[in-house]
């Protein structure tokens, strides 16, 4: 019996050693010690050793360690700012060589950067900067990100994320460019594209000013693999919009104006007039022409029929050339 006691006595020490192992990887992996950041952030020596540490860090943590296959060429680049309007914060982004990337929150404690929150995974990210919003006291993260599906459509788009009930929320994204093909039955081919030219007003409550203009075309197929050149479509019809995007402390969002509800009574944000999306200028392709994107109070978003809300004010409306 002495000898089973031992033998028990002995897997025991092993299950706590183990246990005691996992503990210290996963506090090592949860948390980056501040002076990797900073001889990283200043590319001092052993540079690559950090830029491992902070990689597997970021990837368990979001929980993409055995989704993604990243490599040495993998880029990892640490951006400071006052996210959440407490101390400098870290923003991590990590972007592998797969078009996949991922931004993170770590917030300095005791000596350490530690995980806090993911902010989104990205298709393909291309800029991240921390814009200050100053009534919250707090920062925007905003991202320039590509996306699109193979040749058909390519996509730049500008997005901005919050910190907002314990968890980033998107709260703006609009395009910088846009193009799509579509093939038609007779073999003829449709080019939707835009291009938007962006201000951001960096004020208290910062403003964005977007002037896109949008154009549709035709194009003859000539009997070749994918759409034809640019230079063999025709532009059929174009337009010019002019719209504003004004942040909201309120609700939490970059809206186009407030209104009521007239299906519930409840005040509503509007946040996008999908009526004027690129495809509105080819009906047949735009399913939501006459439709908004509103924020509720309960800060559930959803898709409505223009009639159903009531501008709170006067509002401009869409310039066609």
């Amino acid at each position: 019996m002495f000898r089973t006691w031992k033998i028990a006595g002995a897997i025991a020490t092993i299950v706590l050693c183990a246990a005691a192992g996992g503990l210290y990887h996963m506090t090592r992996v949860l948390r980056i010690n501040e002076a990797i950041v900073d001889a990283y952030i200043n590319k001092e020596d052993s540079y690559q050793q950090y830029k491992r540490i902070i990689l597997r860090s970021v990837l368990f943590n979001t929980g993409l360690w055995r989704e993604w296959e990243c490599s040495e060429e993998t880029s990892v680049s640490i951006t400071m700012g006052r996210v959440r309007g407490r101390q400098k914060e870290a923003v991590i982004t990590v972007r592998c060589r797969k078009g996949k990337s991922v931004v993170a929150l770590y917030e300095k404690r005791n000596g350490n950067f530690v995980y806090s929150s993911i902010v989104n995974k990205f298709a393909d990210l291309q800029d991240i900067q921390i814009m200050p919003l100053r009534d919250q006291g707090s920062s925007l993260i905003v991202v320039r990100e590509r996306s699109g599906f193979g040749t058909l459509e390519e996509i730049t788009s500008i997005s901005a994320y919050v910190w907002d009930n314990r968890q980033f929320a998107e709260v703006l994204n609009i395009n910088e460019s846009y193009k799509a093909y579509y093939s038609k039955p007779s073999d003829d081919w449709i080019r939707v594209s835009e291009r938007s030219d962006i201000i951001w007003e960096d004020s208290d409550a910062p403003v964005i000013r977007v002037l896109m203009r949008q154009n549709y075309a035709l194009g003859k197929s000539t009997n070749r693999k994918g759409h034809p050149n640019e230079s063999e479509f025709e532009i059929i019809r174009s337009r010019s919009i002019m719209e504003e995007y004004v942040w909201s402390g309120e609700w939490m969002h970059f809206i186009l104006f407030e209104g009521t509800d007239l299906q519930s009574g409840e005040p509503v944000a509007v946040i996008e007039d999908l009526s004027e999306s690129p495809l509105g200028l080819f009906e047949q392709l735009n399913k939501e022409t006459g439709k908004y994107r509103i924020k509720n109070l309960d800060g559930i978003i959803e898709v409505v029929d223009k009639e159903r809300i009531m501008p709170s004010i006067e509002i401009k409306r869409t310039r066609q050339i």
